[in-house]
Parts: C-alpha cells; structure tokens; sequence
C-alpha cells in the first residue's frame, strides 16, 4: 500500500521544484524589469502608499503639517495618491515657478467647474489654475 501511495505523491513532488523556480524567477525579473522602467524614473519620490486610500492616512489634523513634514522627508517636489488621483505636490517657491512657467499653457487651457466661481475669487487664484490642471473639481 504505501509503495502505491509513493508512487502517486512523487510525480507531484517532481512538478513543485520546476513551478516554484519559474515563479521565483517571474516574480525577480519582474520586478527587475519594473525598476528599470524609463517611466519610474521620470516620477518623483513618493511616501509608501496603502492599497485603497493611497496617502491620505499620511494627512493628519493639520494638512500644511503634515505636507511639510513629507517634503522634508521626500524633497521639495513629491507625488501623493490620493485616493486614485495623482497629486503632484510642490513646496519649495523655485520649483512651483518652474512647474507654472513649463506647464502655463495646461494650467490656463483647462475648464473650470462651478464651485471655482464663489470660493476660488473667480478661477484666478493659484489654488484654481492647479486644481484644473489635475483634474479635480
């Protein structure tokens, strides 16, 4: 009985070797490949983000605080998720008039919603340009 029952495990037993180096193999040069990608190259740093919500468990009480404690972390220039948008964040004053003089055509050209109209003095404050330029509302 136990020679039948050998006989039935070790073709299995064969098989595992093989399958486990070919997904030990997939999974490394996978994230070799990811690494080396030119496009994650070109992204700037950004603080680990959970699956869901991204960074927002990084944002405590006081939102200025928070960002500048991650700028001194990350750099002046960070990517945030929020959610599933991107939200490229800016603190240092050289870097901000470089993003605004590159991108001017992008920040004007985008169309404003209506709430820009009683809180953002009319889409002509700063906080409207960028806002439009992502997308949000």
């Amino acid at each position: 009985m136990s020679g039948t029952l050998l006989e039935q495990t070790q073709p299995h037993s064969t098989l595992l070797v093989p399958i486990l180096l070919f997904l030990v193999t997939f999974f490394v040069l996978r994230r070799f490949l990811a690494a080396s990608t030119p496009a994650s190259k070109r992204r700037p740093p950004s603080p680990p983000t959970l699956p869901v919500i991204g960074n927002l468990h990084q944002i405590g009480t006081y939102a200025h605080r928070s960002l500048q404690s991650l700028s001194k972390r990350y750099g002046p220039v960070m990517l945030l998720r929020f959610g599933s948008a991107l939200v490229l964040v800016v603190s240092s004053r050289e870097f901000a008039r470089e993003v605004i003089k590159t991108h001017d055509l992008v920040l004007a050209d985008r169309p404003l919603s209506d709430i820009t109209g009683p809180l953002l003095y009319n889409g002509r404050d700063i906080s409207a340009a960028l806002t439009a330029s992502t997308g949000g509302s």
